[in-house]
């Protein structure tokens, strides 16, 4: 069984502001930011990345966050943000998946495969999603709710860790002419290459039957209303595929980017974990009412929250330069069961009792 309180940690990043905002501070020191938070708190079981650059191709008159004329290899953002992790906590974290699409932005456009991925410490976690056989294109033109696979490990620039061995799901043969690791994923792209949600279902590793199912969501700055919709079927598609949904152990989690919409507008049937203080700041981590999963094993109670980075009183986010990790800031929550449960979950009488 997983340990005695089910246990588990969650940090989510937009990490969109890695490209120029503010100018100057490259991916190695915000990547360097993150890992030492982890270092000196508590290293996450889970890591929700929104907005990922899988690669980047830079005009040479342009710099689109890693100086003028410089480009970025596949998993390059990856790659630094693990070796960081890697160094400062000991924890070589695995990738679930990292898939998105192609977009571009700019007068001179950067070019960039736009994603979102999310890392677990294989550790505490392993992955349940790549247990689907079949293969799944990384490019799909697809609306709806769809299996993805990872942007392929073609060309990489960075070689700080062995991705080939890190990504999860089995070898797949299609962009380079060579087998590169399939992570394959449950995701939503409206239009336009912008990600809008994808979906993982992960497990302890000490009980694999148990499992996390996890909801990176981000919705594009002016479209929430048009990316709100496909999310909602997203997390309806999903339900227990290929699982009986009395394995949930926990109600469903979902982090990530609202924009402008709120989790109780978006999603009803979650109740906010933690979301910083700053009302302008729009990243989240929720946590599904139990009433709305009665088949979730337990229910669960936040035991630790904070915002990323450690914000001196009277400061907002992102923070100043010589601490921000992104153009927002990032969200951890600590959670676990509540002592004494022992079967499945009982509704949730009110909220005060799920954030106790």
């Amino acid at each position: 069984m997983p340990d005695k309180l089910g246990k588990l940690s969650v940090l989510s990043v937009n990490v969109a502001g890695i490209g120029d905002t503010p100018p100057g501070i490259s991916w190695e020191t915000r990547a360097d930011r993150i890992a030492r938070w982890a270092q000196q708190h508590t290293p996450p079981d889970i890591v929700a990345l929104q907005e990922v650059y899988g690669w980047l191709f830079t005009p040479p008159i342009r710099s689109c966050g890693r100086g003028f004329g410089v480009s970025a290899g596949d998993y390059d953002q990856i790659d630094i943000l693990l070796a960081a992790f890697r160094n400062a906590t000991g924890v070589t974290y695995r990738v679930a998946y990292l898939t998105g699409s192609e977009l571009s932005f700019g007068v001179i456009p950067c070019q960039i495969y736009h994603a979102q991925s999310v890392l677990y410490n294989p550790g505490r976690l392993v992955n349940r999603s790549d247990d689907a056989t079949g293969s799944f294109a990384h490019d799909a033109d697809v609306r709806g709710p769809h299996r993805r696979r990872s942007l392929p490990l073609c060309n990489r620039g960075t070689r700080l860790m062995p991705l080939e061995t890190l990504i999860d799901g089995p070898l797949q043969t299609d962009k380079c002419g060579r087998g590169t690791p399939s992570g394959p994923a449950t995701v939503v792209i409206p239009e336009n290459g912008h990600i809008a949600g994808s979906f993982v279902r992960l497990a302890f590793t000490s009980d694999p039957t148990k499992v996390i199912n996890f909801f990176n969501i981000h919705f594009n700055a002016g479209k929430a209303e048009r990316d709100l919709p496909v999310v909602r079927e997203l997390i309806r598609h999903v339900g227990p595929i290929g699982h009986d949904a009395s394995s949930l152990y926990y109600p469903p989690l979902l982090a990530g980017d609202l924009n402008e919409l709120s989790l109780a507008q978006a999603f009803p049937d979650f109740k906010m974990a933690h979301k910083p203080e700053d009302p302008e700041e729009v990243v989240m981590i929720g946590i599904g009412a139990t009433e709305s999963v009665p088949a979730a094993r337990y229910r669960a109670r936040v035991t630790q929250t904070a915002t990323i980075p450690d914000l001196p009183q009277g400061v907002s986010c992102p923070g100043k330069p010589e601490t921000l990790i992104s153009d927002h800031c990032g969200v951890f929550v600590g959670i676990a069961r509540f002592p004494g449960e022992t079967g499945v979950a009982t509704a949730i009488s009110a909220i005060s009792g799920l954030l106790r």
